[in-house]
């Protein structure tokens, strides 16, 4: 609906995992509004390029792996975006000022695992997109940055990297490191 973003204006907020509130300003608004334009757009051009098949797109998506992996493993995507031709989209908003890398970043990963699990068996995907907004960051890239890569690839991370730093840390013998 037209206004409600302006609704939040001036309020202090307080979301799960945050230890400060926030004061909602002209800024935080104008870069939501640049999150919610791509997604908007993405989503449109998805919609065009699935030539009259289903696009279905979840906002605040859980994705819980635990099950998969025997670990506590998951989290929440803030966009996913299926097109039924093939393509799983994962679109994830970072406020912050220090840049995030989207080239084989493990959150948007772990986040397109977990759709990838959820729903592989209805939609056949060929293809990962994950995709980082983040309007703080003055990146060179600009504020908007994907990777695509196959599902094949996808896989291939995960038993190379995902499942072997799950093991060690189950198993407590690997170091964690913030």
């Amino acid at each position: 609906k037209k206004g409600t973003l302006k609704s939040f204006l001036g309020n202090m907020i307080l979301e799960e995992g945050m230890k400060d509130e926030v004061l909602i300003t002209k800024h935080e608004l104008a870069c939501a509004r640049i999150c919610i334009k791509y997604v908007k757009e993405e989503y449109k051009r998805t919609k065009k390029a699935a030539n009259g098949k289903k696009v279905k797109m979840f906002p605040e998506r859980k994705y819980d792996l635990t099950k998969v992996y025997n670990a506590p493993m998951g989290g929440t995507a803030d966009i996913t975006i299926i097109e039924f031709g093939g393509v799983l989209h994962i679109i994830d908003y970072k406020n912050g000022r220090m840049s995030v890398d989207v080239n084989d970043n493990s959150q948007l990963r772990i986040y397109a695992l977990g759709a990838f699990y959820r729903f592989h068996k209805k939609y056949k995907f060929k293809k990962i997109k994950v995709t980082v907004v983040q309007p703080n960051d003055n990146h060179v890239d600009g504020a908007i940055r994907s990777q695509t890569v196959s599902v094949k690839e996808l896989l291939k991370w995960e038993q190379k990297v995902l499942v072997p730093a799950l093991k060690k840390v189950v198993s407590k013998k690997g170091k964690l490191v913030p």
